[in-house]
């Protein structure tokens, strides 16, 4: 049996090869290929705990602690997400709180990488940079997309066709995140031009996972 050093060199050495996403032209390691690697080398002598900050929680946002516990030795990570930063989070806040604090959880333990940033993170940042209150009020430009259906048709075939393949919920949104910062801009077009046709997209994404964690 290794010993935590040795361990803990071996998931740094596997951390370099692992297989990274490319985004925009910059390549990125998401949370859930470090918590693999992890899990690796200290499944069954770790444990792994989520709590929420009920403090800083309230209708607008949620915030989350994990807790990585190896012998005496603690790691930890904070992560807060606001349901109106981005379409996943208006349905899905808590769960990338959660993937966020792990992420940081697993940073403090040392598997952040030298040469990638997290995933989650960047995208994150992209979707709440100069984020500003949102005013309901009817559009006066011409939305990026041609058809609002047509363009919820093929959101929806990706989101479908994503999560056949997915093996978990967690691979299921690690593939979402490239098309969700993509298509940004499609997407808050279509939530002012129709916000309707953007309940439904969100919905078949809601049942989408649903679907993914009934297949278990």
């Amino acid at each position: 049996m290794k010993n935590f050093a040795e361990k803990y060199n071996s998931c740094k050495e596997k951390l370099k090869t692992a297989k990274p996403l490319g985004i925009h032209g910059k390549d990125y390691l998401t949370v859930a290929s470090r918590h693999s690697i992890f899990m690796e080398y200290f499944n069954g002598s770790c444990s792994i705990d989520s709590n929420i900050i009920d403090n800083l929680c309230d209708k607008d946002r949620v915030a989350v602690k994990v807790i990585i516990t190896i012998g005496d030795n603690k790691f930890s990570g904070l992560a807060l997400e606001r349901f109106d930063s981005s379409f996943i989070n208006k349905t899905s806040a808590l769960e990338n709180a959660e993937t966020s604090a792990l992420g940081r959880a697993l940073a403090s333990f040392g598997l952040h990488g030298s040469k990638y940033a997290n995933y989650e993170e960047v995208a994150n940042a992209k979707l709440n940079q100069n984020k500003k209150p949102i005013t309901k009020k009817a559009p006066t430009t011409k939305p990026v997309f041609k058809d609002p259906n047509e363009f919820v048709n093929a959101f929806k075939k990706i989101i479908t066709t994503e999560s056949k393949n997915a093996k978990n919920q967690k691979f299921f949104e690690d593939k979402i995140q490239p098309y969700l910062s993509k298509y940004e801009g499609d997407l808050s077009q279509l939530e002012s031009h129709s916000k309707t046709l953007h309940e439904k997209l969100q919905q078949h994404y809601t049942d989408s996972k649903a679907t993914i964690n009934n297949r278990k």
